[in-house]
């Protein structure tokens, strides 16, 4: 399944091209709200304490869009991006472009698609969620912790 994006910011994913190295460590889901949105990510205590890495959902209400990016470690801006989502075990792939992470300083995968588009609504239903990229990387507490962000973002 292919999504066409719009242009607007709002809910994040993100998956290190290091990640490889995280599906080692022991990670876990967490999510953080506010009045204007909320982050769902995964963190991994054995990286950092309060870095959310792997895979980061970010909501912004105002906009009801969301913002996939995927670090993908390339150091050149890709022509065909695209964000391959692994959602209940089906494949979606959402078409994207290449944005440069400053903090990073590589070059992200981004994708943009409204709350109303099938991806976010498979995200918003789903009970597990990875990217091809890194299959097995499924920290504990996905479900739970994706809840609450949902209800945060009134997704």
């Amino acid at each position: 399944m292919r999504i066409a994006t719009t242009a607007f910011t709002a809910f994040s994913i993100i998956l290190g091209a290091a990640s490889a190295s995280h599906a080692q460590m022991d990670g876990y889901w967490t999510a953080f709200t506010d009045e204007n949105g909320g982050s769902l990510g995964m963190l991994f205590p054995e990286y950092s304490e309060n870095e959310l890495v792997g895979l980061i959902l970010r909501c912004d209400i105002g906009s009801q869009t969301i913002e996939i990016f995927q670090d993908t470690g390339h150091t050149s801006p890709q022509q065909n991006a695209i964000v391959a989502l692994i959602i209940d075990g089906e494949r979606v792939d959402v078409d994207a472009v290449s944005e440069f992470n400053d903090m990073n300083e590589v070059w992200d995968s981004v994708a943009r698609v409204p709350y109303n588009s099938p991806a976010a609504q498979k995200i918003a239903a789903s009970s597990s969620l990875s990217l091809v990229a890194n299959p097995d990387l499924l920290p504990l507490h996905y479900e739970a912790e994706k809840n609450a962000w949902k209800e945060g973002c009134r997704l």
